[in-house]
């Protein structure tokens, strides 16, 4: 099995039978730009973003055609507070 993150998850993904394609292109700053480049519609894409949520680092991930909505943590994590959320 590949030490490598990006390979463990084209290993995981063969292995399940999960039909992928990879696309190369420049970086980019928005999800906007990266749609553009893959020349593919905003809400294909999806957008992973890393936040403080109870002293805690967590990952979220979205589509790319959303905004995060700051309340929902909140109510997920009741004592979070937002300036921690966006301090991150």
């Amino acid at each position: 099995m590949p030490t490598d993150v990006l390979g463990r998850i084209r290993e995981l993904l063969r292995s399940a039978g999960i039909a992928f394609r990879e696309i190369q292109h420049a970086p980019t700053r928005t999800s906007e730009e990266s749609a553009r480049a893959r020349g593919e519609e905003l809400k294909v894409g999806g957008k992973a973003l890393v936040l403080k949520v109870d002293g805690t680092f967590r990952p979220f991930v979205l589509s790319a055609a959303r905004q995060l909505d700051s309340g929902a943590i909140v109510t997920l994590h009741p004592s979070a507070r937002l300036s921690e959320i966006f301090a991150a």
